[in-house]
């Protein structure tokens, strides 16, 4: 599906609401000889024209596929056990069960102050824990996306085809 300005803003509420409880989205790569790889990414930030960026810190796979072939699929779930079971009690999903969407990724680069508050901001209630600092201390390189195609996910018969 294109990407309209209505339709990233969507995708953006959307984003924004399934993170909160999913805290990660699942990121779809292939190298150059089309081996498949899926890597768990929780930084992504969605930015306001159908971009984004993600800290490129722990996934040497998907790095090293990123670098053969730019091209990335992207996966979010609503996780909230909540909306499964109005959905569920109601027979039919409101809004799509999760979100997909394609685009291509930039070279590695260094993060801004900016970048980092941007996706730091959503986690500071955990800053004085010790993981917070393991996992979080060294993000200095970031990468862009520009997405391309947005597929919502269609669950069935539960999803009215207007979605």
């Amino acid at each position: 599906m294109e990407i309209t300005d209505d339709v990233w803003k969507k995708i953006t509420s959307y984003y924004n609401e399934y993170s909160k409880k999913a805290f990660h989205c699942s990121f779809a790569t292939a190298s150059s000889e089309k081996e498949p790889n899926v890597t768990p990414i929780g930084s992504l930030v969605l930015r306001d024209n159908a971009t984004g960026f993600f800290f490129d810190v722990f996934p040497t796979v998907m790095s090293r596929n990123i670098e053969d072939n730019g091209k990335v699929c992207l996966m979010l779930i609503n996780g909230s056990t909540l909306f499964w079971f109005r959905s569920f009690r109601k027979g039919v999903f409101d809004k799509p069960s999760g979100i997909k969407m394609a685009g291509t990724v930039g070279e590695k680069r260094e993060a801004t102050p900016e970048e980092k508050e941007a996706f730091l901001g959503r986690y500071k209630r955990l800053k004085g824990f010790k993981g917070f600092k393991i996992l979080w201390g060294d993000l200095d390189y970031v990468r862009d996306i520009t997405f391309t195609d947005y597929y919502p996910i269609m669950t069935g018969a539960m999803t009215p085809k207007a979605l």
